[in-house]
C-alpha cells in the first residue's frame, strides 16, 4: 500500500489497512543527528526522509512556511519583541515580511521531490503558523500575552495580514503537491494548561481558526492544532472552530491520547509516545505501546514520538523504537 494512500485512510478512521502509518512527525533534532553521526549512522545526507528510509519509517515531510524575508533582524534575546505598536508592525511589514521568497524556496522543493510525491510515496504537513505564534514571534513573548489587553487592534492586524499569507501560501502549495494536512502551529498551552483564557481564545483566536476551516475544507484539507504542553482543555475549543485534531500530545505534561480518545471520538490525533523513556530500552518501550495501543486500534491516530526524538536516545535503541512501532502498528490494524 503506497505511503500516502494508508496514511488518509487511517487519518479518515478507515483501519482496513495493512498497518498504521509509522512516521515522525517533526523533523530531527539537530543535536539526536550529531550524536547518532557521532556514533557512526553510516549516511551520507542526513536531510529527514534519508534518515527515515534508512530506519525504514514511512516518509513525512515537515514543511515550515513563515512570513519573514531572509534579511529579517532577529530579536535582542530569546523571546524578546520585533516590534512594539501598531506604528512599528506597519514599517516592519513593509521591510521584512509577507514576501514571496518563502513560497519560492518551498516551490522549489516541491518541485524537485515532484516525481516521489506523485508516486504516492510521500506524505507532506504544511506547517503555517497561526493566530497566536504569529503575533508573539513579532510582539515577544510578554508583550505579546499583554496585548490580550492592551493592543487589540495590532493583534488583529497581524492576525488579518497573516491569514491572507497563510492562504496564498496553501494555493501556491497546492498547485505542485497535495499535503496530508495542514498544521496550525501555535504553542498555546504549558505543562499546566493554555495560556489564556477562553474569552481571549474566542475574541482573538477563534474567528480566524474558524476562516481557517472554512478555506481548507474548500480545498479538501484536513486542520490540524500544533500545541505542545496540556492542551485537554482547550480540545472542546478546538472542536467549536471545526478543527480536525491536534498534535504532539506530550506525555510528560500529563495528556492521555485515551482519555482524548474517549472523551472526542472523532478528533484526530498525532504523537503521544513518550519520548522520554526511550532511552531505558525495550521493556519500557513495549509497556509504552501497550499504554496507547487502545488509541492506535481506534483508528484516526497516527502514533509518533510527542515531539523530536531527544539526544539520549541512542542509535540501537531508536532502531528498537522502529521496530516496536512496526509491529504495534500491524496489531492496531489487526485487532
Amino acid at each position: 500500500m503506497k505511503n500516502f494512500d494508508r496514511f488518509q485512510k487511517v487519518f479518515d478512521f478507515n483501519l482496513n489497512v495493512d498497518r498504521l502509518p509509522m512516521m515522525e512527525y517533526a523533523p530531527y533534532w539537530d543535536k539526536t543527528v550529531e550524536v547518532w553521526r557521532e556514533n557512526g549512522l553510516p549516511l551520507n545526507d542526513y536531510e529527514d526522509m534519508t534518515i527515515q528510509k534508512y530506519f525504514g519509517l514511512d516518509m513525512h515531510k515537515w514543511i515550515q512556511v513563515t512570513p519573514y524575508k531572509a534579511n529579517c533582524p532577529k530579536p535582542s534575546r530569546q523571546g524578546g519583541p520585533l516590534i512594539n505598536s501598531l506604528d512599528e508592525y506597519e514599517k516592519f511589514k513593509d521591510k521584512y515580511l509577507f514576501s514571496e521568497d518563502p513560497i519560492f524556496k518551498v516551490r522549489q522543493y516541491l518541485l524537485e521531490k515532484k516525481a516521489e510525491s506523485d508516486q504516492g510515496n510521500i506524505v507532506y504537513s504544511l506547517n503555517i503558523e497561526g493566530a497566536f505564534w504569529g503575533p508573539r514571534g513579532l510582539l515577544g513573548i510578554e508583550n505579546h500575552l499583554m496585548a490580550f489587553y492592551d493592543e487589540p487592534e495590532l493583534m488583529h492586524r497581524i492576525n488579518r495580514d497573516y491569514f491572507d499569507f497563510n492562504i496564498r501560501v496553501v494555493d501556491e502549495f497546492c498547485k505542485i503537491a497535495r499535503p496530508g494536512f495542514i498544521t496550525l502551529s501555535e504553542d498555546m498551552s504549558y505543562k499546566n494548561g493554555p495560556m489564556i483564557g477562553k474569552n481571549f481564545f474566542d475574541e482573538f483566536l477563534k474567528p480566524y481558526y474558524i476562516e481557517y476551516v472554512k478555506e481548507m475544507k474548500k480545498r479538501h484539507l484536513s486542520v490540524i492544532y500544533d500545541s505542545d504542553g496540556m492542551i485537554e482543555d482547550v480540545v472542546p475549543w478546538l472542536i467549536e472552530c471545526g478543527i480536525d485534531g491536534i498534535l504532539p500530545l506530550e506525555r510528560q505534561s500529563g495528556v492521555d491520547v485515551n482519555r482524548i480518545r474517549m472523551n472526542y471520538p472523532q478528533f484526530k490525533m498525532f504523537g503521544g509516545f513518550d519520548k522520554l523513556i526511550m532511552k531505558n530500552g525495550e521493556a519500557a518501550m513495549r509497556s509504552e505501546f501497550e499504554r496507547i495501543l487502545p488509541a492506535m486500534q481506534s483508528g484516526g491516530y497516527i502514533p509518533t514520538v510527542d515531539h523530536q526524538t531527544p539526544p539520549d536516545v541512542s542509535v540501537e535503541n531508536y532502531r528498537i523504537y522502529v521496530n516496536l512501532l512496526e509491529e504495534y502498528c500491524i496489531k492496531a490494524a489487526h485487532k
